[in-house]
């Protein structure tokens, strides 16, 4: 048996079978760009809880609240829509951001989706 013809880009190869006065040959190929390049991107992306989770230690801590704003609307974005909780935790970073339209727009958001989830939801 031997490997013969290699493509340049690795991505087929002939393989030669021989034995007395017979030789079969066949070529295999592979598409190994498309699982790599799914893997970096399965192992780059970040966790959408990652991003909330990170906002929420930077307000309660008083870090950067225009980073914790950025996290939060990431988090919210890529993950799940409906958690009023994090969207009332974004009304919250933009208050105390001084953005008192865009709080009270959010914290509307956040009331609406927690009254269709059927849920009980105290401000504080």
């Amino acid at each position: 048996m031997s490997i013969t013809d290699i493509a340049d880009d690795n991505t087929g190869a002939n393989i030669e079978l021989a034995w007395e006065n017979t030789v079969i040959r066949f070529r295999v190929t592979t598409d190994y760009d498309s699982k790599v390049m799914k893997a970096i991107e399965a192992g780059t992306r970040v966790n959408p809880a990652n991003y909330i989770a990170a906002a929420n230690y930077y307000f309660e801590h008083g870090k950067d609240l225009k980073k914790a704003l950025e996290w939060i609307t990431l988090g919210i974005e890529n993950g799940n829509r409906e958690a009023f909780w994090n969207i009332h935790t974004k009304a919250k970073i933009q208050l105390a951001l001084g953005d008192y339209k865009g709080a009270l727009a959010t914290a509307q958001q956040s009331l609406d989706l927690a009254k269709k989830a059927n849920k009980r939801f105290w401000l504080h």
